[in-house]
């Protein structure tokens, strides 16, 4: 299946989008597609689930699903298009999508769940998760060809060089697999339970989540496996993310018992959003007072944090400065919105 198969629709999604494109009063329309500063989700505003692309400088939202539902999006290396899954009756879909065309180009059809797509940094393979939880599959895709398959596992990550495959296996160990290589090689032992990897910018470190005594805390390793170690010990954590230099890691703190005041201890049961300079875990710094915030994500610029957040009693996306501030909401709408990827 081409682009050409949506043509019709595409041109009139197109029409569409730039008719009820939703800016802030006062705000210019943004029209270079490829300018840092741009959120990519998922929400449910329609009644369905759709993708969108919104601009942070000029509120201005573009987006469209040909399908069922579409979900996670993720951007281009250029900015100008994102790869997202699509439900489409009982298959499933990987689909590129233009947001200031409207135009949608299926990359592939399988009737098995699909899951976690990213380009590389040359924008011209994705790769992804297939199968039912626990049964996944990992994937390369070229465009123009067949998927690869690489082994058993979920949620790939590209690395910086586009060489290996970062993924979390069923029995929770963290492995690579380069393109060449038949077998993959795993990170973190046997036994232990570790989640959530995340390559540096520059490819040399891995930032992950592992587990002590049912609690979940933030670790680092060399990106061959060799100098694990817990980076924040007294600390949980959640969903870390690298700045764009390398030099910082944001990442949740979920509530916790404060034995601050006369009436402690008392439970916050709110998240918040903090950061820590990779090279002294001393300097972690509580961005956000905490209400619900969520995976946070840098721009690409590094001045922003966008998250997203129930603190409105929807779940909305937020953005913040970097070092700290009044977050403000991105997302007008009452409706549940999943922050995905931001450019």
């Amino acid at each position: 299946m081409t682009i050409l198969r949506f043509s019709i629709f595409a041109l009139g999604m197109g029409l569409f989008s730039l008719l009820s494109a939703c800016q802030l009063p006062g705000q210019p329309t943004v029209s270079d597609a490829t300018q840092t500063g741009k959120v990519a989700f998922a929400a449910n505003r329609e009644g369905r689930y759709q993708v969108y692309e919104q601009d942070l400088v000029s509120g201005q939202v573009l987006g469209a699903c040909p399908s069922d539902s579409c979900t996670q999006p993720a951007w281009h290396p250029d900015g100008r298009s994102m790869v997202l899954v699509s439900r489409r009756e009982q298959n499933y879909e990987l689909l590129r999508f233009t947001p200031y065309t409207g135009a949608f180009e299926t990359l592939y059809t399988t009737a098995e769940p699909l899951g976690s797509p990213q380009w590389d940094t040359t924008g011209q393979r994705v790769t992804f998760h297939q199968g039912a939880i626990n049964t996944e599959r990992i994937y390369t895709l070229s465009l123009g060809e067949s998927p690869k398959p690489l082994g058993m596992g979920r949620f790939p990550r590209w690395s910086p060089n586009g060489q290996q495959v970062l993924f979390l296996q069923a029995d929770r160990r963290i492995c690579q697999q380069t393109l060449t290589a038949t077998t993959p090689t795993c990170l973190t032992p046997v036994g232990t339970a570790d989640f959530y990897p995340r390559w540096s910018p520059d490819g040399q470190q891995i930032a992950y989540l592992t587990q002590q005594n049912n609690i979940w805390r933030l670790a680092l390793m060399q990106a061959d496996g060799s100098q694990r170690r817990v980076f924040l010990t007294d600390q949980v954590a959640q969903t870390p993310a690298w700045s764009p230099d390398g030099k910082q890691l944001a990442f949740v703190v979920p509530g916790e018992l404060d034995t601050s005041g006369e009436n402690a201890p008392t439970r916050d049961p709110e998240q918040a959003i903090w950061v820590v300079a990779v090279d002294d875990a001393k300097t972690a710094k509580r961005i956000t007072l905490g209400a619900g915030d969520t995976l946070p994500l840098w721009t690409r610029d590094g001045k922003w944090l966008v998250f997203q957040s129930s603190r409105g009693g929807e779940t909305q996306l937020y953005r913040v400065p970097a070092i700290g501030g009044d977050p403000m909401r991105v997302t007008p709408e009452r409706a549940t919105h999943l922050l995905s990827d931001v450019f």
